[in-house]
């Protein structure tokens, strides 16, 4: 604030009387700056008496302590400046600075009257003249031209004496501190600048090394940067908004807090962009605005944009200015003890966590003790009365660390690289650790997906249920640091992700197959097929999270495949209950699923129940071979051209203008399916639904749009071809919607 008056203040007497407002200061801040400063020192025992009255003598010592004359004074006066105040004065010296510097004058009768209390009118005149301004800038109509001034240029900011009062220490200290945060006449500098000291307002200490190890000891980050701090730095101040004292622009000196109302809040969940906390033992939505700014280790952003990164058991602390306005947050995400490696059921004793008062929370869903199994990663909050277990394993092969196996941060594991977190996971996989390049091993994921604890695999459930899209020979790296050649397979589990293991034969017969890989001690995978086609089906609730009458685990991972015989196309898909939602799954579509030990599923492999791994487009050109048994075509499909030249799927023609989903490898179309064209016309295009006559047809998410002029067609954006005044629209989809169909393409050409 002060800042934007150091700018204006020089053409201030050609404009009306400015009010601003800022917040409240904190005493033991501005007094401890003004001791460092030695500007008020206080008696022999520091005591600042703040409620004492100012003499004239004892101001005209602040006065000259605080300028550019304090080292002007001699250590005892050679002469009286005043009838009344003698040369043995105590505070001689310093009458006589002021005086001759013209900071401070005497009475028309000669006298100074050293021992009357100082009042308010006198003391923002002697602020004022160190200012630099003069009677020119506030006129001669004593005392209101500068009182006036004064509060232009917020010097009584915290003073509560007005004209005519005596002041207070405390109000002296004030108006001498806002003297020091304002600008000097026709400058940008700060007055604090006479003892090579800036003041930067509006200034949020972050973090120290305590709350961001990322921040090196005896430093703090804030809003302005990061700056040195000395070992007895006020850390209780971390997260508040004040000023900043700074030395050579590097070590922050003095922080001097606002007035603020500061609220901690113990996260429960995210819900619907809404936080959720725990309050009095109950989780209740909190009226936090999203928009704020939100700090975290230093970065800065809005708690909207970090909804998605934030945990239960991270604490936000929202600080609100003295009219109680919010203003900002600071979010701490390390508040959670943990992770903790649950090896038996009675892991919680050596925690002191009395168990039976603890809400258990597993894998983002309400649960109970009984529930967490072994090998889960918990964490614990104190405050929220909450455990949090988290069940995820991922096994493949231990390929590399980084930066190296010495000091790993992160490790390499059939392809996927994952952060470590907890001393368990680094001891486990560092060069002290058991763990090889090449082995074989189980990690165990804590509540952002990274590494907190390993084990061998085969003391876990140890199997691992995929999809198997490849199998062959390839290098694996070895403990020596040299490569094996090896048989591998190539699984792609549930929530879509694809590991390869070792193995001892050749397994391309099972390709396209749901598979389940167990490992022998040495970490060498087999497999077997598993096919439960025809146990579950039903309608899809997926707000319910049901499959007719079987429950789904609301963290059910599902990987909708194409091809499930030898020699079809290998593609797959992850898809959630939510796209699921009205199908209506046949015996066979459901080829293998698992539950969790309260029998919900929590993994599901579909027979191509979406059609959502196709590319879906129009067909530009199409011809038939002689023969008639390979069919070349091109089409446009996902803002690409491809063509496929293969063989003749039986029953299934293909014709220009038609549409077409495509599978590929590479660039290539390597299998298709042709679409149905919608043959009741068109009411309303309605976001993601066309309304006919016949009922509504789901728009699918990435649907293809065009726009044909002639015999040619141009893709464009989805939204560009709904408008049924501007356009004729054609729509093609793949199958009925409770089938799992939705509509691929729209073809849209101008009217008239």
């Amino acid at each position: 604030m002060r800042k934007i008056i150091c700018l204006i203040m020089v053409c201030m007497l050609l404009l009306p009387t400015m009010v601003t407002s800022a917040s409240t200061y904190d005493d033991y801040g501005t007094a401890t700056l003004l001791k460092e400063l030695k500007i008020m020192q206080g008696d022999p025992d520091g005591n600042l008496r703040l409620d004492d009255y100012v003499t004239r003598a004892e101001f005209s010592k602040i006065a000259i302590a605080a300028s550019s004359y304090r080292n002007t004074v001699a250590k005892q006066s050679a002469v009286s400046p005043f009838k009344d105040v003698s040369y043995k004065h105590w505070a001689a010296p310093y009458v006589s600075v002021a005086v001759k510097s013209g900071v401070i004058t005497g009475y028309p009768d000669f006298t100074f009257r050293p021992e009357q209390n100082v009042t308010y009118e006198e003391a923002v005149t002697v602020c004022l003249k160190l200012l630099g301004y003069t009677s020119e800038d506030y006129g001669v109509s004593w005392p209101y031209g500068q009182v006036g001034m004064a509060e232009n240029l917020n010097l009584d900011e915290n003073v509560t004496a007005n004209v005519g009062d005596n002041m207070t220490r405390r109000n002296v200290m004030n108006l001498v501190y806002n003297m020091l945060n304002t600008c000097s006449k026709n400058t940008d500098r700060d007055y604090i600048s006479v003892f090579d000291y800036t003041i930067v307002e509006d200034c949020v200490l972050i973090a120290t090394s305590k709350e961001d190890s990322s921040v090196g000891g005896n430093k703090i980050s804030t809003s302005e940067g990061t700056y040195n701090i000395a070992s007895d730095f006020n850390r209780e101040n971390v997260g508040k908004k004040g000023d900043a004292v700074l030395k050579d622009n590097k070590d922050l000196v003095i922080f001097v807090p606002y007035n603020q109302q500061i609220t901690t809040y113990n996260i429960y969940q995210i819900l619907d962009n809404k936080v959720i906390v725990y309050e009095n033992g109950k989780p209740v939505a909190t009226d936090v605005d999203t928009s704020v700014t939100v700090y975290n280790k230093g970065n800065k952003s809005t708690l909207s944009a970090m909804l998605n990164q934030i945990n239960p058991g991270d604490v936000l602390t929202t600080y609100k200015n003295a009219d109680g306005v919010l203003d900002y947050g600071i979010l701490n995400k390390d508040t959670l003890e943990g992770p903790i490696i649950a090896y038996s059921n009675e892991w919680y004793k050596s925690y002191g966590i009395d168990i039976g008062n603890y809400t258990v929370i597993k894998d983002g869903t309400k649960s109970t003790a009984n529930n967490i199994s072994r090998y889960d990663v918990v964490y614990y909050s104190e405050p929220l009365n909450t455990v949090y277990a988290y069940s995820k394993k991922v096994t493949g092969v231990y390929e590399s660390a980084s930066p190296n196996k010495d000091m790993p941060t992160s490790v390499t594991v059939s392809g996927v690289t994952y952060k470590l977190e907890g001393a368990s996971a680094y001891n486990s996989l560092s060069s002290q650790g058991s763990y090889n390049y090449g082995d074989t091993v189980t990690l165990l994921l804590g509540r952002n997906g990274d590494v907190a604890g390993v084990l061998e695999p085969q003391n876990t459930a140890g199997t691992i249920n995929g999809y198997l899209k490849a199998t062959g020979t390839k290098q694996f790296p070895t403990a020596d640091g040299n490569n094996i050649s090896s048989y591998y397979i190539s699984v792609v589990r549930a929530d879509g992700t694809s590991v390869d293991f070792r193995t001892n034969s050749d397994y391309s017969s099972f390709i396209n197959k749901i598979v389940t890989v167990s490992f022998k001690s040495d970490g060498i995978a087999s497999i077997a097929v598993r096919n439960d086609s025809g146990t579950i089906y039903g309608t899809v609730d997926g707000n319910n999270s049901y499959i007719g009458k079987h429950k789904v685990s609301k963290n059910v991972e599902i990987l909708d495949v194409s091809g499930t015989k030898a020699g079809e196309t290998t593609a797959y898909t992850k898809t959630y209950m939510s796209r699921l939602d009205g199908i209506e799954l046949q015996s066979g579509d459901v080829i293998y699923y698992s539950k969790n030990s309260d029998g919900e599923i929590t993994e599901l492999f579909l027979d191509n129940v979406t059609g959502d791994m196709y590319k879906y487009g129009i067909i530009t050109s199409a011809q038939l071979n002689t023969a008639g048994s390979v069919k070349t075509f091109t089409c446009l499909a996902d803002w690409n051209s491809y063509s496929y030249k293969g063989a003749t799927i039986s029953g299934v023609s293909v014709k220009n203008g038609g549409g077409v989903g495509v599978l590929l490898q590479g660039n290539s179309a390597v299998d298709y399916i042709t679409l149905k064209q919608l043959s009741a016309p068109i009411e309303e295009i309605s976001g993601d639904v066309i309304k006919t006559r016949k009922g509504d047809y789901i728009i699918y998410g990435n649907a293809s749009a065009f726009v044909k002029s002639g015999t040619s067609y141009m893709q464009t954006d989805l939204n560009e071809v709904t408008d049924l005044t501007k356009y004729n629209v054609t729509a093609y989809y793949d199958k009925e919607m409770d089938e799992g169909g939705r509509i691929r393409v729209l073809v849209a050409v101008k009217k008239g």
